[in-house]
C-alpha cells in the first residue's frame, strides 16, 4: 500500500486525498490533556438526556442501559466489553469549542453546510463495517488507536460498494470480508491518539479499533464535491435503507421484550 501515489487515485486536489491534517482540536482549551478532554466528552454524554444510538451492526440493543456499557471500561485501552458502541453522538457543549480544520472551511463561499459534531466510543476489537461519507470527513481521536482502509471513489470501486449494501449483514465485519477481494487500491492509516484524519467524501472505508476509542468530528459539505454526490445517489440511497432498516428492526426487537 505505502507504493502507491494517492495523488493520481483519489484526485489532484488535497480535499480529495485522505491524509493526516496538522490541527488543533481545541485552541481554546490548549492547556488540557486529550484524557481530560475526553472526560468532558463523556460529561457531556451521560448528562444528555438524548437516546443514545447503538452501532447497527454490533448490538440489536437500543435501549440506554446497553449504551452504557462501552462507558464502563473506557480508561481501559484494550477492554472489548460486550462489543456496543455508542455511535454518532450529537455534542452539545464540547462542540462550541472543537475547531474544523481549516483546509476543510478556509473559503467559507464555497461550504454548503457544517454537519454537527458527533462523537463514537467503541470498545477495542470493535469493526466499523465497511460503508461511506457523502460530505468531507474530519475524524479526529482524542482517546484510543484505529487502523482506518480507505478506497478511491473510483467507478469500479463504488459499484463493489453499492452491490455490497445489497447484500448486507449483521455480521460484524462481513461486509468488507464479502467485498475486500473486489476493491482496489486502498490505503491504510494508523491513527493515534490526538491526530486528525480526512476523509474525503464517497471514499468506502473500513475502520477497526485497536484500543478503546474516543472519536469527534463532523462532516463538512462543499459546493465542489456536490456533482460527485448527485451522480451517485443511488448510494447514499442504499445505505440510507440499511440504516433505516436495522434501526426499525432493533427498535421492534427491543418492543418485544418490553412487552
Amino acid at each position: 500500500m505505502n507504493s502507491i501515489n494517492r495523488d493520481l487515485i483519489f484526485g489532484p486536489n488535497s480535499l480529495d486525498i485522505p491524509h493526516m491534517i496538522p490541527h488543533v482540536s481545541f485552541p481554546s482549551q490548549h492547556s488540557m490533556s486529550n484524557k481530560e478532554i475526553s472526560l468532558l466528552i463523556l460529561t457531556d454524554i451521560i448528562g444528555s438526556r438524548t437516546q443514545l444510538r447503538m452501532h447497527h451492526t454490533i448490538s440489536k440493543d437500543v435501549d440506554a442501559s446497553a449504551a452504557t456499557k462501552p462507558m464502563l471500561n473506557i480508561q481501559k485501552p484494550l477492554s472489548k466489553g460486550k462489543g456496543q458502541s455508542i455511535w454518532a453522538f450529537y455534542l452539545r457543549h464540547l462542540a462550541n469549542i472543537y475547531a474544523t480544520p481549516n483546509i476543510m472551511i478556509k473559503d467559507a463561499d464555497k461550504v454548503i453546510e457544517l454537519d454537527s459534531i458527533t462523537v463514537n466510543v467503541s470498545p477495542s476489537g470493535l469493526t466499523a463495517d465497511l460503508h461511506h461519507d457523502v460530505g468531507h470527513g474530519c475524524a479526529t481521536l482524542v482517546q484510543g488507536k484505529r487502523l482506518w482502509i480507505m478506497y478511491p471513489p473510483t467507478a469500479s470501486n463504488l459499484a463493489a460498494l453499492w452491490e455490497s449494501y445489497g447484500k448486507y449483514t449483521s455480521i460484524p465485519g462481513s461486509n468488507i470480508s464479502n467485498t475486500f477481494s473486489r476493491l482496489c487500491d486502498g490505503v491504510a492509516f494508523l491513527q493515534t491518539q490526538g491526530q486528525t484524519l480526512l476523509v474525503p467524501p464517497l471514499s468506502a472505508h473500513t475502520v477497526f479499533t485497536l484500543h478503546t476509542s474516543i472519536l469527534i468530528g463532523r462532516e463538512v459539505y462543499l459546493k465542489r464535491s456536490f456533482p460527485q454526490r448527485l451522480r451517485n445517489e443511488k448510494l447514499q440511497v442504499a445505505w440510507m435503507n440499511i440504516d433505516r432498516d436495522s434501526t426499525n428492526k432493533a427498535q421492534k426487537e427491543y418492543n418485544h421484550r418490553e412487552v
